[in-house]
Order: structure tokens, then sequence, then C-alpha cells
């Protein structure tokens, strides 16, 4: 057994981590909005969907080429793989996913473009916040069990 491959659960414990440091930014810089802590946010449900998928059987290689950081692609890809079966996702964190994917994918939460014209969508921190923590504690078990030999 190769003990450097990466497991769902290591990927999980990251997704758990940049939510929480999402959550800390979110409530300190007490902003309607904060790109780092949409960046973190969004760091989070990758990894969280991507650890559910590698659960599922998809080689870690083949969700950085594929996939990449496409939320959108990865809810879908979940979704079809029974994401429902670990987390029940409401109709408001499938769409706060999407809006958030829409610029995370663009990288507009990491770096500033100005560009005349150009409309930003932004989800609500709280709801994005809740979408998040909601991936991150459905999938723990999952993450777990497939981990283990």
């Amino acid at each position: 057994m190769n003990m450097s491959a990466t497991t769902s659960f290591d990927l999980w414990k990251y997704a758990k981590e940049f939510a929480e440091a999402g959550r800390f930014v979110n409530r300190s810089l007490a902003t309607q909005v904060s790109m780092p802590a949409l960046f973190l946010f969004g760091q989070s449900i990758e990894l969280s969907l991507k650890g559910f998928l590698l659960g599922r059987g998809i080689p870690i290689q083949k969700l950085k080429d594929d996939y990449g950081h496409d939320l959108c692609t990865l809810l879908s890809e979940s979704r079809k793989r029974k994401l429902g079966l670990e987390v029940k996702l409401k109709p408001i964190d499938v769409g706060v996913i999407g809006l958030l994917g829409y610029e995370y994918l663009r990288k507009r939460y990491q770096y500033s473009r100005k560009e005349l014209g150009v409309t930003m969508y932004i989800p609500l921190l709280d709801e994005t916040e809740n979408a998040t923590f909601k991936l991150v504690r459905g999938l723990r078990g999952f993450c777990e069990r497939t981990s283990t030999p």
C-alpha cells in the first residue's frame, strides 16, 4: 500500500480547515462582502467535493485534470454519484455553490479585476458559510470510511 497517496479524509481535513478559516475571516472583518472569506469557502467546497469523489473512486489525477476548480462540475458529478446519501443540500445551498463557483473558477475572489460594465456575482456570506459547513459536517463520516483500508 502506498502510504503517501492522498485519501478522501486528507482532502476532507483540509476542507474543514479552510471552512473554519473562512468562518473566522467572515466574522472578524464585519463587512458585508469579504473576498478572502468567499475564497476560503470556495476552497473548502472544492476540497469537500473532491474528497467525496475520491471516495467514490475517481482518481486524484482525474480530479485535478478533468474537474480542476470548477465547483459546478464537481457538485454535478457528486450529485450523480449520490452525494445526497451523505448530505442533504437544499436548493439554496445548490444555488449558493453555483453562484460562488462562477466567480471562484475565474479567480475573481483572489485577484481584483475592476472591469467597466462587468458584474461580479457574490452570494450572501452567511448562506455560503452554511452550505460550506453542511458539506464539511455531512462528509466527515463518508471520507473517514472510504479512507480506511
